[in-house]
């Protein structure tokens, strides 16, 4: 449960740093790594991908800002 719950809880708390999109790239990698032993080869791309391509997905449908973390999201770059 506790394998589940600490990083659950860490990516929670970096959203508000680092962003959505961000800590969801980072938590999907750990994941990955930690959980399935999956390869960096299938870990960066996968990692990557998928916050990448729910950006426009989420955007479009939810109104308003999401957390973009206190940088802005990236330093800026996820800023729409």
């Amino acid at each position: 449960m506790l394998s589940v719950f600490v990083p659950s809880l860490i990516y929670v708390l970096a959203i508000y740093y680092i962003g959505i999109y961000v800590a969801s790239a980072l938590f999907i990698g750990a994941f990955m790594y930690w959980h399935g032993r999956f390869p960096w080869i299938k870990i960066i791309p996968v990692s990557v991908i998928v916050p990448l391509s729910m950006f426009p997905a989420v955007r479009g449908v939810v109104p308003g800002a999401l957390a973009q973390g206190t940088t802005g999201g990236a330093g800026g770059l996820l800023t729409a």
